[in-house]
């Protein structure tokens, strides 16, 4: 997946999905906020993750995106060729939830067809610390579970994707193995996160 997802198009999916949005159905366990040291500035994004996880198109509706059946993340490299990272903004942006921590769009996709419902969660590969996932004005949680019965935002090609608009959450800048287990399978990818040069958001 070395062609990703422009933040243009990754934008205009989330300007489609907020204004038809209900309050996310993704099942929310409050966790604790981890005693983990949180990074001043965001980093460049790193570079020895291993190889960069491959894009795949899923519908005309939305950009390519990483995972698998049954579920997929668009993730925003910040520019126009991304490289299968989650780009971070240079600057900090002010949140009500996790003050400190570092936040990021991702908009994943759980197919429509799957029945039954669909675990996430990633670390710090370096240092175990956890991403964190909130969906609206929800509490943080390290582990979401995604029904697609009960979507969290409606847009184009909702019909074949249940949509689950969420901000993921960093400490610091890094490589993260993200991964999604459901009934019968699972998924693992490694991800950098950080700043990358020259992105806008």
């Amino acid at each position: 997946m070395k062609k990703l997802l422009s933040s243009g198009i990754l934008l205009l999916i989330f300007v489609i999905a907020i204004p038809y949005a209900v309050q996310s159905q993704a099942t929310i366990t409050p966790t604790s906020e981890a005693a983990v040291e949180v990074a001043p500035q965001m980093e460049s994004a790193p570079t020895d993750c291993g190889p960069a996880p491959e894009p795949i198109a899923v519908s005309e509706h939305y950009a390519p995106v990483l995972g698998t059946w049954p579920i997929w993340g668009t993730l925003s490299s910040g520019g126009t060729e991304p490289e299968g990272i989650l780009a971070m903004p240079i600057e900090r942006r002010e949140f009500s939830q996790l003050k400190g921590w570092w936040a990021q769009k991702v908009l994943w996709l759980v197919n429509t067809n799957y029945v039954g419902e669909v675990h996430l969660h990633g670390t710090n590969v370096a240092d175990g610390s956890p991403i964190y996932f909130t969906f609206g004005e929800s509490t943080p949680t390290t582990t979401p579970i995604f029904n697609p019965e009960m979507p969290g935002a409606f847009a184009p090609g909702s019909q074949y994707f249940a949509n689950f608009p969420s901000l993921v959450w960093v400490s610091k800048a890094g490589c993260y193995l993200i991964e999604a287990q459901w009934d019968g399978g699972l998924w693992q990818q490694t991800i950098a996160v950080g700043y990358v040069e020259g992105s806008s958001f």
